[in-house]
């Protein structure tokens, strides 16, 4: 042992104190002490001082002493930072008054529950070994976490003790997962190791690890059809027209059936949908029409002809704008109507179920212009408006389960009556962040 000077220093549990050699060496005879060289705790040290090594993990060796610069009032955050009187000093910074949870002692908030100089109550400490659980102390910490020094910890998410005891993370890191990895600023979220943006992100869309196939994570899909559009399918006889910017289901020609649909299903639990829409150029008799489709069979699906408009036969909901009369059984009241209908084929008829038919029209859907159809879907049941009129109001769909994947499109078809029916500047919403 070495000496410096006639003076030692004596350590007992949390305590680095200077004393007389003969003191130190009587203490040490008693079994109630180990004194260690003043040059290895240099008393005018401060933080960072070479007896941080004889101090206990949550201690800073200060001007002689190791002391908690969480709680120690007089070196608050570090060696020398004294907070103003009437002050505290609360998870090393300098506050009016102690955070909820925790309990003023000697000028410093400790949670009385957790502390284990302070386990119960100020100046209650536990015994070598153990740990303060619930404000008693304890030789064993609670399922869930581990023993640090005299504390239990979550070491999957405190950074103070990340994966273990000994990894402090950086400032500008949190713990996750065991794990030190950015702290991500607002309006982001840490997925394994990168801030995103779960409500854009198309490889983490609302959720960590949720990949869109589409590439599109949002609330919104907006398609013009000013150009060719990829992320669409073009069906039997669709196809894009670059005149007139616009996407053609049938052309004016007889016997043609088409639909088009979005390549990639959407989980449909409520929407607006607003699009514009063109029927003429054919016969003038009308043939046979188009539909509005949600779907859950395939991008590629294409149902019955005729008044079954391509859609009838698939598995889903849809609006028929019906511009020839086929003077069926199946809800047919004549060539110019509207109709919330059920995918599913009336009958054998190869038409769509009709939910709630509508023969009173603010205009003839064949006269060759371009007019706007909005839907909205809500508490399952679907609304529907022609140029902003009223049509339809919260028509009840059977079966329709919140949140199944649907394909969004449109289908046409004609006979020997015939017309040319088209789409574009199609906008769908939804209330939620998903894949589009």
């Amino acid at each position: 042992m070495r000496r410096s000077g006639d003076t030692m220093f004596v350590t007992m549990r949390r305590a680095a104190v200077l004393l007389p050699l003969p003191v130190c060496a009587a203490l040490i005879a008693l079994g109630l002490g180990a004194c260690i060289d003043s040059a290895v705790l240099d008393p005018e040290a401060g933080s960072g001082g070479g007896g941080a090594g004889e101090c206990a993990a949550d201690e800073l060796a200060c001007a002689g002493s190791c002391v908690r610069p969480d709680i120690d009032p007089a070196n608050c955050g570090d060696c020398g930072v004294a907070c103003p009187a009437d002050y505290v000093c609360q998870a090393g910074h300098c506050a009016e008054g102690c955070a909820a949870g925790t309990v003023e002692c000697a000028g410093g908030c400790v949670d009385t529950n957790s502390d284990a100089q302070h386990c119960g109550g100020c100046d209650q400490p536990c015994a070598d070994g153990e740990v303060c659980v619930g404000g008693n102390c304890s030789l064993e910490c609670p399922a869930g976490t581990e023993k640090c020094g005299s504390s239990c910890v979550d070491t999957s998410s405190d950074p103070d003790h990340c994966g273990n005891c000994m990894t402090d993370c950086a400032p500008e890191d949190q713990c996750d997962n065991s794990a030190c990895v950015p702290l991500c600023g607002p309006g982001t979220t840490n997925c394994n190791g990168d801030c995103v943006n779960l409500e854009v992100d198309p490889d983490h869309c609302g959720a960590c690890g949720n990949a869109c196939a589409s590439g599109q994570c949002g609330t919104m899909l907006t398609t013009t059809m000013a150009m060719p559009p990829s992320s669409w399918s073009f069906n039997g006889d669709a196809y894009h027209d670059g005149t007139t910017q616009s996407a053609v289901l049938t052309p004016p020609t007889a016997s043609q059936l088409g639909t088009l649909f979005y390549k990639y299903p959407i989980e449909i639990d409520e929407l607006t949908l607003s699009f514009e829409f063109r029927i003429g150029g054919g016969t003038g008799n009308g043939g046979d029409g188009m539909a509005f489709a949600l779907q859950s069979n395939a991008n590629n699906a294409i149902g019955f002809g005729g008044g079954g408009f391509g859609v009838a036969g698939l598995n889903g909901y849809g609006i028929e704008l019906d511009t020839y009369d086929n003077n069926q059984s199946c809800t047919d009241p004549g060539n110019n109507h509207a109709a919330v209908v059920s995918l599913t084929q009336c009958g054998t008829e190869g038409v769509p179920t009709a939910l709630m038919t509508y023969p009173t029209l603010p205009f003839n859907l064949n006269d060759g212009q371009w007019h706007v159809m909005n839907v909205a879907i809500a508490n399952q049941a679907m609304s529907m408006s022609l140029d902003s009129v009223p049509i339809a109001s919260q028509v009840a769909l059977p079966n329709f389960a919140p949140g199944t994947p649907y394909f969004i499109g449109f289908g046409a078809a004609a006979g020997l009556q015939f017309d040319r029916h088209e789409v574009r500047n199609i906008t769908l919403t939804v209330p939620t962040v998903r894949c589009m």
